[in-house]
């Protein structure tokens, strides 16, 4: 019987935001419109470019992401201070 790691179920947490990280000399964010935010984790997936379905899938699925969480590019100082500073950005 084939064991699962559960590494990235969906049942454990929901998304509440993305971030796209970036080293700064201090801890800044900026927001990201759904186009810059969808252009972005286009980037960084893997489409399926010999799939027209598979393609508009993908496209759809950025979509929905974008449309449902904000999208943020955050810049900062490699330490653990990092973590108070996105905590408060939400209140």
């Amino acid at each position: 019987m084939a064991r699962r790691a559960l590494l990235a179920s969906p049942a454990l947490v929901s998304l509440a935001g993305v971030f796209f990280l970036r080293a700064h000399a201090e801890h800044v964010w900026r927001p990201l419109d759904r186009a810059q935010a969808a252009a972005r984790l286009f980037a960084c997936s893997f489409p399926p470019f010999y799939s027209a379905s598979g393609l508009d899938f993908t496209l759809a699925a950025l979509d929905a992401v974008t449309a449902a969480v904000p999208c943020r590019e955050l810049g900062f100082v490699p330490d653990s201070t990092v973590v108070d500073f996105v905590r408060q950005l939400d209140g």
